[in-house]
């Protein structure tokens, strides 16, 4: 049997877990709410301790890890030193497509909806021969939450909390941040379309990726997809919180402005046409849109800041 005519089945679900345990335990409490959990292979990697003041949460995570394992027939990674978020996912992740050619992909700071595996397995049966989709999202800002409960869309790049993808898109990607950069800075209007109708601080975090300042996949993973023009669904309703804004996480402080409903409903959205929503994007970041706007004036010249400046009424931009 081909890879492609096994259908939603073949998919293995890749859980990356560190030291919080008790995040993690939420993780799976809500996993085992969806009835196909039991059903989906599964594969939990846990990355080693940074220093002596990690291993206890390390050796913790790792007892419920283990215990997992015996009692579910999971499979699991341990390593021995310490990988980091970034080498843990993307060697992960390629491991798990080693093994199947669909995958979904979970970091233990998540919690997800009791319709989340058939939403996604659903979504990447239908989407698996169509080289326009980079991945199937789980989670939707709150801002793009749809009115109608049924309409689905898209926007252009990838997302990284709860998401699914292909072996192909995935062996495709470019992790590369300095190339990355190059391919969206050498033209001003690309760099202008990429902070407009990117994710928040898209191209600061990019920036800073390819500086050694940070080390993030999911920068590299949205970036290589916007430049290749594909595209990720996400569902009306998000199936999927972070839980970790919490000040627990190694990347991310307190905050409550990403915080989602879960979905509660089972029906399968309708799909329309497979386009970037720059008017929803515009509409949810607008004071954001305004300041890519700023940022590519003040590349341009010092008199058009200026006259930007006048223009909003002598009020010095963010």
């Amino acid at each position: 049997m081909s890879e492609r005519s096994r259908g939603h089945w073949d998919v293995t679900v890749a859980i990356f877990a560190f030291n919080r345990p008790t995040h993690l335990q939420r993780l799976v409490d809500s996993l085992d709410t969806n009835p196909l959990f039991p059903h989906l292979n599964t594969v939990i990697f846990c990355d080693g301790p940074r220093n002596d003041q990690d291993s206890p949460g390390v050796q913790e995570t790792r007892l419920l890890a283990r215990k997992w394992i015996a009692e579910r027939g999971w499979s699991g990674v341990f390593r021995e030193r310490n990988l980091g978020l970034s080498n843990s996912v993307i060697s992960g992740v390629t491991r798990c497509l080693e093994m199947s050619y669909q995958v979904i992909v979970l970091e233990d700071d998540l919690e997800v909806g009791p319709h989340f595996l058939s939403y996604m397995t659903r979504e990447l049966a239908r989407f698996q021969e169509d080289q326009r989709i980079s991945s199937i999202s789980g989670y939707t800002l709150p801002a793009l939450s749809r009115k109608s409960p049924r309409s689905a869309g898209f926007l252009r790049g990838a997302e990284c909390w709860g998401w699914g993808t292909w072996k192909d898109r995935w062996g495709e990607a470019v992790w590369d941040s300095e190339m990355l950069l190059t391919s969206i800075s050498s033209n001003l209007l690309t760099s202008f379309q990429f902070k407009l109708s990117s994710q928040p601080r898209s191209y600061s975090l990019l920036k800073r990726q390819s500086e050694g300042d940070i080390d993030s996949w999911a920068i590299r993973w949205h970036a290589s997809n916007w430049i290749a023009g594909r595209r990720y669904l996400f569902p009306p309703v998000s199936h999927v919180r972070n839980t970790g804004h919490d000040g627990s996480g190694t990347h991310s402080g307190s905050t409550s402005k990403y915080d989602t409903v879960l979905s509660q409903s089972d029906s399968c959205p309708k799909i329309g046409t497979v386009r970037t929503r720059t008017a929803d994007i515009a509409r949810m970041r607008i004071s954001e849109c305004r300041q890519a706007l700023v940022d590519y004036l003040r590349v341009l010249s010092d008199p058009a800041y200026r006259w930007l400046r006048s223009f909003r009424g002598g009020r010095r931009p963010p």
